[in-house]
């Protein structure tokens, strides 16, 4: 199968973060020999997932080549105006849900991975994780079942970024907050009620409060990453329209800055809260750091030399999303770069470049080859009488 009819079949394949996503998994595996292959169950409440594991054992253990991808895609929108799961191909672009986000650099790693088929230097994993567009249980699962030491390793992170470079990004924290209240029938209630039984008025209220901090994440900026920000991005309250609701939840999405601290964050939001109502409860769904590769870093520059080959550009940038280069950033330098265009990431008639998916995989093959070729030179260095 080539790169495009692998991506065109993982589009097929519904791997909405609401679901499992066993069958892409399945397939996946499917392309591999069984001895190099690894499926990890995981669960989400009463969800299925599963983590996908391909190791190349090299002759050593002690450098690892890391290439990350996620299997899951957001819930599809009502606007498309394209079957999602059909892998439209039109004017040298595939449409699709994921078509970008991720399934083109899933596309790309595994046919890298294809095409290895002699023992590497060093171990080369393909790390297929589930459920990355929520709370990344997958991607928290893969650190604490893999053994691999800290800041030995070399991570590409496969997010589409259109071939550029991506060296830094924002961490991201995802805040729930439940307020509570008093049901009762509305033509019972007036303003004071309201204030005080009311779960959606206390909402209202918390987002008023928060929309001024909002206003002064911008007033502190970073000259690469910019401004921190925030957002109210889901709210579920009420049971009838002829009811006072006694429960009300919104989540919090927090961009922060590398200077930024995770626990500063929540204890600030918390105050906020509990000033306006002390029987707020506030949850952490999730905290990924963020990350900036250094620009000395052998992989970036590796990577940039590369990029000069094949895709004629060395385009470096900083991104505002966040990506598992936050978690996996651990074992040691992660670079974000693969196919795809990011602007159409979780948008209705999502497309990708069908040009970039095998530019990439060219890319891809040659970081391998480059990185043997540099880790053989290093020892060779390193043999006693050997010039100095």
């Amino acid at each position: 199968m080539t790169e495009i009819q692998i991506l065109k079949k993982l589009i097929s394949l519904d791997s909405q973060v609401t679901k499992s996503n066993k069958t892409i998994v399945d397939f996946i595996a499917s392309l591999f020999p069984k001895k190099i292959c690894r499926i990890t169950k995981l669960k989400k409440g009463n969800l299925d997932l599963y983590n996908l594991t391909i190791k190349f054992t090299g002759k050593n253990s002690t450098n690892p080549l890391i290439f990350s991808g996620h299997t899951d895609t957001v819930p599809v929108s009502n606007r498309w105006t394209k079957n999602p799961f059909t892998g439209i191909i039109s004017q040298g672009k595939i449409f699709g849900l994921g078509s970008s986000d991720m399934k083109a650099g899933l596309a790309a790693l595994i046919t890298t991975a294809l095409s290895i088929q002699e023992t590497p230097p060093q171990d080369i994993y393909f790390l297929f994780d589930a459920d990355e567009e929520e709370i990344c249980i997958g991607g928290y699962a893969f650190l604490k079942d893999l053994k691999i030491k800290p800041h030995t390793a070399q991570v590409i992170v496969a997010e589409p970024t259109g071939g550029d470079l991506i060296i830094g990004q924002k961490g991201a924290i995802d805040i729930r907050v439940t307020f509570f209240g008093e049901s009762f029938h509305a033509s019972k209630t007036s303003a004071q009620k309201n204030q005080t039984h009311n779960a959606i008025n206390k909402a209202a209220a918390a987002i008023t409060a928060l929309s001024q901090l909002e206003i002064m994440l911008e007033k502190n900026t970073h000259n690469l990453f910019g401004s921190a920000t925030q957002a109210v991005c889901l709210i579920n309250g009420g049971t009838a329209g002829n009811v006072i609701p006694d429960k009300c939840e919104i989540s919090i999405s927090r961009r922060f800055l590398p200077s930024e601290n995770p626990d500063n964050i929540l204890k600030e939001i918390k105050q906020i809260l509990n000033k306006l109502d002390g029987q707020t409860k506030v949850e952490t769904r999730f905290i990924g750091q963020s990350n900036l590769l250094s620009n000395d870093s052998p992989l970036l520059l590796t990577a940039r030399n590369i990029s000069k080959k094949i895709l004629k550009k060395e385009k470096i940038i900083v991104a505002p999303y966040w990506t598992q280069a936050g978690n996996f950033k651990l074992w040691g330098d992660c670079l974000i770069w693969g196919p795809g265009e990011v602007k159409m990431a979780h948008q209705a008639n999502e497309y990708c470049p069908i040009k970039q998916v095998g530019q990439m995989v060219k890319c891809y093959k040659m970081l391998i080859a480059e990185t043997n070729n540099n880790l053989k030179k290093s020892k060779k260095s390193a043999l006693p009488g050997s010039p100095s």
